[in-house]
């Protein structure tokens, strides 16, 4: 939250007062323990801004004391700009420089897809046209290979170079 309020205050800004507010938790990947006494250091940095939304991507180490820094947690959040009267504010436009910058700055724009199409299938049929059904215990093997599936097919519908660009025969 904290880099996100930071960028949004840039002074391109002027003195209006913003505000911002997380509206999506994703892809947290948990890759390590950390544990008692470990130094814990968090860097984050805005991916990619769009509109009044942008990500802010998270990388979390920890570190013994006299021991080696281990990567023990990413993510990625959404967080969006709004006014005082909690309407959503322009956010000012990223500019990669290095070549991680660049990196992460490509791929924020695939992830926005997947969420985008996430939040589809996830949808209320009703009133927002989604592909969501009701939970059966039943179901649950099938919808976690629908799941997988349908994720694979998104992400290579948009190319992202992080995803096989073949689906695995046992889910096809």
């Amino acid at each position: 939250t904290v880099v996100a309020l930071k960028h949004c205050r840039h002074p391109s800004q002027g003195k209006k007062q913003v505000c911002v507010t997380t509206i999506c938790v994703d892809a947290m990947a948990f890759l390590g323990p950390s544990k008692c006494g470990d130094r814990i250091t968090m860097y984050a940095q805005v991916n990619r801004a769009f509109g009044s939304s942008m990500e802010v991507g998270v990388r979390v180490e920890a570190q013994a004391i006299g021991g080696r820094v281990r990567h023990i947690n990413t993510g990625y959040l959404t967080l969006m700009a709004v006014d005082n009267n909690g309407k959503p504010h322009h956010s000012p436009r990223i500019t990669a420089e290095t070549e991680n910058e660049k990196d992460q700055f490509k791929f924020a724009l695939g992830r926005r897809k997947l969420r985008m199409e996430r939040k589809k299938l996830a949808g209320d049929n009703k009133k927002e046209g989604g592909l969501a059904w009701n939970w059966s215990d039943t179901m649950a093997g099938e919808i976690s290979t629908a799941n997988i599936y349908g994720l694979l097919k998104v992400a290579n519908a948009y190319d992202l170079l992080w995803m096989p660009k073949e689906i695995p025969t046992e889910l096809s």
